[in-house]
């Protein structure tokens, strides 16, 4: 019964459309997360760049020239200086955030800036993404974000915005995404399978919105504020995010947010006398003693699974990608009765991964998790990262180049070799790189290698097989993301 209820899960989960509806197939491969307007997230001082615009404008070099305590850029900077180089510091690259005035170059030699490991940079322009719905993307999911922490944090000249609330940074984004499909007749967000199917066949590009926020809602009554979203246009929604909230409890992952939520959680609740005692603050955790993964004990509140059961009624999507495990078996309990999907809209699967992080995040998806995403009929977004993976079984592709396409084919394999549905997810704007290049840098390519010996042999592997790794790749492409073939 709730299957033929579920006007936009048809869509998105590969359901069979409710009888009578529009049953025509809808080619083409789908970006599960992308925050195409986080120019105007985090007070609008993180991101340099439009997402709009002409190309000179949009994509304009920056201003990042030196300065040793981090307070002489315009962007990409928070009022701690070496914080600021760390976060997009990962092996293989300095990253492009802090003094980066050697990663400033965008338009028009592009020498900098976008690329792969851009996190301080706009990485989705208007004309790009023209260009790669012309090439066969067909749905986007479009996450309008914030983070309220990170705002606080930005060099108060750098900011656009003085409100750094999540409510105030949704609104102008849901603005945004109003305004740009006005000026653009390709991007159009649609609200149901049928709208979703007509614009593809038109040839447009169908945009589902969703909302990523730790704060989500506010602090007053979050009904009123969750049905103003779902009037807007708001289909998916992630009602927890970096951590705890009234909802419930969060996935653990990166050490930052760790310190964050520890840090908000002792200043609302803590004591100077109780620094003495600093694990009473922040998450409270369990550790596998034979796996290192530490889960967050928190689940969902009672609110969160009121939560829950209005997306239900609403028959939108459930997004479990950034819920603590315990969470995720609280939401369960109120979806399996009925088979009522959900899904990961970006994520990587814990056993495929093999770079210490992401291997034993829990932010990263267990096997019985990715079991429950199947049988509910529900897809994963599988995150475009840069990782270094174990070799997997039907990969198609050897496993000879830590960190790019050739590891994301070993983990796409891993969820299809499990049943699973799975999309693209390139979280573009969203703090985390894509896909590591194959050739040219050798500090670069093949990075998520850390044995230096090794990793010039993956190097070196990679002129005698490229050839070969084309072949197969467009072949995985092809088979990969048929997501609406039974739609």
């Amino acid at each position: 019964m709730h299957r033929l209820r579920f006007a936009f899960l048809a869509l998105l989960f590969c359901c069979p459309p409710p009888a009578g509806a529009n049953s025509a197939e809808a080619p083409g491969y789908a970006d599960l997360h992308n925050h195409m307007f986080a120019e105007h997230a985090f007070g609008g001082a993180w991101l340099h760049g439009s997402v709009e615009g002409v190309l000179a404008e949009a994509l304009s070099p920056c201003e990042a020239h030196f300065d040793p305590f981090g307070t002489g850029g315009t962007h990409g900077e928070v009022k701690i200086p070496f914080l600021s180089a760390l976060i997009g510091r990962i092996p293989g690259s300095a990253g492009d955030t802090g003094p980066h005035w050697n990663r400033a170059e965008g338009h028009p030699s592009f020498r900098d800036w976008p690329r792969w490991d851009t996190i301080a940079h706009q990485q989705v322009w208007s004309g790009h993404l023209e260009k790669a719905k012309n090439q066969g993307l067909d749905l986007l999911v479009v996450s309008l974000v914030n983070f309220e922490p990170l705002c606080e944090l930005m060099v108060e000249k750098n900011k656009k915005f003085k409100d750094c609330s999540d409510s105030a940074a949704i609104e102008r984004q849901l603005d945004a995404a109003e305004a740009f499909q006005a000026r653009h007749s390709w991007f159009r967000i649609v609200t149901t399978p049928a709208e979703a199917r007509a614009e593809i066949t038109k040839g447009n590009l169908a945009v589902v919105l969703s909302i990523e926020a730790s704060h989500i809602f506010g602090d007053g009554p979050w009904k009123p504020e969750f049905e103003r979203a779902f009037d807007r246009g708001v289909r998916t929604l992630q009602f927890v995010h970096q951590y705890d909230n009234r909802f419930g409890g969060a996935a653990i992952h990166h050490p930052v947010f760790r310190f964050l939520f520890w840090l908000q959680d002792f200043r609302a609740h803590g004591h100077w006398w109780e620094l003495l005692t600093p694990s009473k603050f922040g998450f409270q955790t369990d550790r596998d003693p034979a796996t290192g993964t530490e889960t967050n004990r928190a689940g969902l509140t009672e609110e969160g699974k009121e939560v829950v059961r209005a997306l239900m009624k609403r028959g939108m999507p459930i997004d479990i990608a950034h819920l603590s495990e315990q969470s995720v078996r609280d939401v369960l309990e109120i979806t399996r009765p009925s088979r009522y999907p959900i899904y990961v809209s970006h994520g990587h699967f814990r056993k495929a991964m093999n770079d210490g992080k992401f291997s034993v995040y829990e932010k990263s998806s267990p096997d019985w998790v990715l079991d429950e995403i199947r049988l509910s009929g529900g897809v994963f977004g599988l995150r475009t990262g840069p990782e270094k993976t174990h070799a997997i079984e039907n990969a198609g592709t050897p496993n000879d180049c830590q960190g790019s396409s050739k590891s994301y084919a070993q983990t796409y394999a891993y969820g299809r070799n499990r049943g699973l549905a799975v999309g693209f997810s390139t979280d573009m704007n969203g703090f985390i790189q894509q896909t590591r290049p194959r050739f040219g840098n050798a500090d670069e390519t093949c990075g998520a290698e850390t044995d230096a010996r090794e990793r010039t042999l993956q190097q070196k592997s990679q002129k005698t097989r490229s050839a070969r790794a084309s072949t197969t790749q467009a072949s995985a492409r092809s088979e990969s993301f048929r997501i609406f073939s039974r739609t």
